[in-house]
């Protein structure tokens, strides 16, 4: 007898276990985490820059989103800037924001700089310069990229003049479309 009224009550309390447990309201699941953009900017090197070669850093603010790679063995840097236009930005405001200014500002450090050449491809530009520290003359492919309404991306790369052809190289990686202005004609 004792082991029926023991039976029963296990047997009880397994069925309100579960009708308390089919009563509960699950937790909502969690929407996915957005990729930072730090990793979207990071991810423009991947496969591009040898890890061996190339040291990464980068870093976000309100306004912009940096990536840098640097290689001593090179005497190379290149550099990643995803601007942030919470107003918007569109494709042809890109003569306005970089012109003249912009690129005394962002080429400061050379003594001497040139452009060679600029062309345009869809929704993106490139601009090829000849730069000059002291007696070190560089090579300068810039790319800039509409890549929506609020971002777009500059990135260039430059190497010592004796290293010049690795642009092809970083270039085709980067931009296939637009590895160079000789590519467009």
């Amino acid at each position: 007898m004792f082991q029926r009224l023991l039976l029963l009550g296990l047997s009880l309390f397994v069925l309100f276990s579960v009708v308390s447990a089919q009563e509960v309201t699950p937790e909502p699941v969690p929407s996915p985490t957005p990729v930072r953009e730090i990793y979207t900017v990071l991810g423009y090197g991947d496969g591009v820059f040898e890890s061996d070669l190339w040291l990464a850093s980068a870093e976000e603010t309100p306004n912009r989103t940096r990536a840098t790679w640097r290689s001593d063995q090179v005497g190379g840097v290149a550099f990643a800037d995803y601007l942030h236009f919470g107003d918007g930005v569109t494709r042809e405001q890109f003569d306005t924001l970089f012109g003249t200014d912009w690129f005394n500002a962002t080429l400061a450090n050379f003594a001497v700089w040139r452009e060679e050449t600029r062309c345009d491809l869809g929704n993106l530009r490139l601009i090829q310069f000849a730069l000059q520290i002291a007696d070190t003359r560089y090579s300068m492919r810039y790319w800039i990229e509409w890549v929506n309404d609020n971002r777009v991306m500059t990135l260039y790369v430059v190497v010592p003049e004796g290293f010049a052809s690795l642009l092809d190289t970083y270039g085709a990686r980067l931009y296939p479309d637009l590895a160079s202005c000789t590519a467009v004609g």
